[in-house]
């Protein structure tokens, strides 16, 4: 898988499960566990460092982060 950005050390899949078939998935939510330590130790306090992009790990995707809290 490509990186979009060399300089960025740390990231994770996460996958949406399109069962309908949809052309697009435009609403959808992920929640993301509160006991995932590599995650939540390298992220920055309010997620202004997170980025969502396509399965080939370089097309930005558009997102809204509805809520944030790393506490």
């Amino acid at each position: 898988m490509s990186w979009m950005d060399k300089d960025w050390t740390h990231r994770a899949a996460v996958s949406v499960d399109n069962t309908t078939s949809a052309q697009t998935t435009e609403d959808v939510t992920i929640a993301l566990p509160s006991e995932w330590p590599e995650f939540w130790g390298n992220v920055k306090s309010a997620g202004e460092d997170v980025r969502v992009t396509d399965a080939n790990g370089v097309t930005l995707e558009t997102y809204q982060l509805v809520s944030f809290n790393s506490t």
